[in-house]
């Protein structure tokens, strides 16, 4: 193929712009080698009935071109802002997290709105003391991949690693479509990718 033009399928709640990164069957993030375009389900199904419409009477396809302005650049530097509670229970650390990164096109949603969120919170309790420790991460890079997370956890020792009793994650938060859930480790993942993990001691 010259190009792609994905969309979403027309289910309620599931006809506006489709903004995603593409991975392989592994979940490994890919760099398509040709032109790959977003769009909403009225624009891919217009097109799709233009293009049978075309393929039927031999003419011209709908799309005779593709313009996609994106930037791969692997060595670019991102970064990960962390802001602790001056006070709290050291050994009991309640992390509150959300990425800095964005999809294409719907950024304000995600994660614009989980970054703002948090960091109102981390305003609103800079004038309180906790009982455990609050520790507020914006994580960068992960629409590429959890980078900014997988790099935060690998950096830490087990022993700081077993003082974080709990993590909020705010992802998405202004959607309507939203789903209110709690992630139990050993159970089944949350979006159905296989069983858990162990909780750890």
């Amino acid at each position: 193929a010259a190009g792609v033009i994905i969309f979403n399928e027309g289910n309620p709640g599931r006809t506006g712009l489709l903004v995603g990164s593409l991975s392989d069957a592994a979940g490994n993030p890919i760099v398509p080698t040709i032109p790959v375009a977003f769009t909403t389900f009225d624009v891919g199904t217009s097109l799709n009935s233009r293009y049978q419409q075309a393929a039927q009477a031999g003419t011209p396809l709908p799309v005779t071109s593709i313009s996609i302005q994106g930037i791969v650049d692997p060595n670019r530097t991102d970064w990960n802002v962390i802001a602790e509670s001056k006070g709290g229970d050291p050994n009991k650390v309640l992390v509150v997290d959300a990425h800095l990164d964005a999809i294409f096109g719907a950024g304000m949603l995600d994660n614009g709105s989980g970054s703002a969120t948090i960091l109102d919170i981390a305003e609103q309790m800079k004038n309180v003391t906790p009982r455990n420790k609050l520790r507020f991460i914006w994580f960068g890079g992960e629409e590429l991949g959890l980078l900014g997370s997988n790099f935060y956890i690998n950096s830490l020792s087990p022993t700081e690693l077993s003082k974080i009793k709990f993590d909020l994650d705010a992802d998405v938060l202004a959607t309507p479509n939203y789903v209110a859930g709690v992630l139990d480790p050993e159970g089944v993942n949350l979006f159905g990718r296989g069983p858990g993990t162990p909780m750890p001691p």
